[in-house]
């Protein structure tokens, strides 16, 4: 069996329709439905607390109630959460200069530290890119560069002449 989820809309809604007023018959009906389903949920300590409540006096509350509150938060001084509290000590005046700045200076350590992680990166991948690149792009050896312009002017050579072809085919 599945319990009654505490958090559950219906229930909610249902809960704080109790408070405010005296549920009407088809809401009363919807509650007994879902607590019968689920026996655990124990509805009457809620009920009571309710009718407790509805016995108790308003609270009198002053008409300057809500300056009063603003003046006493103004009066607490705000603590700090990022510092400890050696760096703010009032011996050593300096130390918000000197907390800034050491956080800035990690923060740039920290940048030029990634900066060349990158780079050492990059020219890992750049020198495994070039290695598995290299055997495909083998370069002549220098001894076939001495012969180069012979071996060019062979692309040179001109036609044969069609009319001494036909002439040595009949011969």
């Amino acid at each position: 069996m599945k319990m009654l989820n505490m958090q559950d809309p219906r229930y909610q809604k249902l809960l704080e329709s109790g408070w405010r007023r005296p549920l009407t018959e088809q809401e009363r009906a919807e509650l007994g439905e879902l607590l019968a389903r689920h026996p655990e949920a124990h509805p009457e300590l809620e009920a009571g607390l309710t009718r407790l409540l509805d016995r108790l006096p308003d609270a009198v509350v002053s008409t300057n109630f809500t300056a009063q509150v603003l003046q006493a938060a103004q009066r607490v001084p705000g603590r700090r959460l990022f510092w400890p509290a050696w760096l703010t000590a009032p011996e050593w005046p300096f130390s918000r200069w000197a907390a800034r700045l050491t956080l800035a200076s990690l923060a740039v350590c920290a940048g030029v530290v990634s900066f060349h992680e990158a780079q050492a990166t990059q020219q890992k991948r750049t020198a495994a890119e070039l290695a598995s690149v290299i055997p495909f792009a083998s370069v002549p050896k220098v001894e076939w560069l001495k012969n180069f312009g012979t071996i060019q002017s062979l692309s040179q050579v001109p036609v044969a002449d069609d009319e001494i072809l036909v002439r040595f085919s009949r011969q």
